[in-house]
C-alpha cells in the first residue's frame, strides 16, 4: 500500500484524536468515581469494589494510550524522515510545520498515566467509610 504523505499526516491525527478520546474517557472516569466516594461516606464492600474496578480500569486504559503512544511516535518519526529524505520537494512552510509534528515519549506519557492513577487510587482509598460497615468498637464488645 503505498501512503502519500496527506495519508501519513491523517494518520497521526486520526491516531491522536483517539487517543485523546481514551483520556477524555479517563479523566471522565476517574474524577466520578473520586467524587461518588468522597461526596458521602460509602460501605466498605462497595468501596473497595469501586477502587478494584478503578484500577483494572486504569490499567487497561494506561495499555491502550500507551499502545496509541507508540503509534503517534512511529507516524512522527517517519514524517521527520519523510521531510529529511526530500530537501526540495516540499515547501519551506510545509517543511517546518511537519518538523513540529512531535509524540510525547512513550516513557514520559505511561508515567504521567501511572502516577495521577496511583494518585487517584490512594486518594479513593482515604475516602470514608459509612459507620454501619465498620468493625464494631470495643466498648460495644465489652458491653456483651
Amino acid at each position: 500500500m503505498d501512503m502519500n504523505l496527506k495519508d501519513i499526516v491523517g494518520l497521526f491525527d486520526s491516531t491522536a484524536s483517539r487517543q485523546m478520546t481514551f483520556w477524555n474517557i479517563y479523566w471522565i472516569v476517574a474524577i466520578g468515581v473520586l467524587a461518588f466516594l468522597w461526596k458521602e461516606p460509602r460501605d466498605r464492600p462497595l468501596k473497595i469494589t469501586l477502587i478494584v474496578g478503578f484500577v483494572v480500569f486504569w490499567l487497561s486504559n494506561l495499555f491502550v494510550v500507551a499502545s496509541l503512544q507508540t503509534r503517534l511516535v512511529d507516524i512522527a518519526a517517519a514524517v521527520r524522515d519523510y521531510v529529511a529524505s526530500v530537501p526540495t520537494a516540499i515547501d519551506p512552510k510545509l517543511r517546518s510545520a511537519l518538523k513540529g509534528m512531535e509524540a510525547f515519549p512513550l516513557t514520559l506519557v505511561i508515567a504521567f498515566h501511572f502516577f495521577v492513577s496511583v494518585a487517584f487510587t490512594l486518594t479513593m482509598m482515604f475516602s470514608r467509610v459509612s459507620s454501619s460497615s465498620q468493625q464494631p468498637s470495643a466498648e460495644s464488645q465489652d458491653d456483651e
